[in-house]
């Protein structure tokens, strides 16, 4: 930005939104063992998260992007290089990355 900052956005909910959406309940999602539909969760929640957070920087006149990341990112030398390099790039060209891990 005009400050010279680089900004990066880390996010979560977006399992919490996909159980809205897919109306489950939490106790049916709690169960960690429960990954099929945990996971279910999430893919429909990040679709939510990011339409919201897009529709929200579109109107400060600001662009955003999706990262996910998963443990592997950091355990991995080349991967980390590559979040990196890719996360430089995104805050080079003004965009605000909005990272979200994939945990489940």
């Amino acid at each position: 930005n005009a400050d010279g900052r680089e900004v990066l956005l880390v996010s979560s909910g977006a399992m919490g939104l996909g159980r809205q959406s897919l109306g489950l309940t939490k106790e049916h999602v709690g169960d960690t063992t429960n990954i099929i539909d945990r996971q279910a969760c999430a893919a429909a929640g990040q679709n939510v998260l990011m339409s919201m957070y897009t529709k929200m920087f579109n109107s400060l006149d600001l662009k955003c992007s999706q990262v996910l990341i998963t443990q592997g990112d950091f355990l991995s030398r080349q991967r980390y290089t590559f979040l990196t390099e890719t996360l430089d790039a995104l805050t080079s060209s003004n965009v605000i990355p909005i990272i979200n891990e994939n945990d489940v």
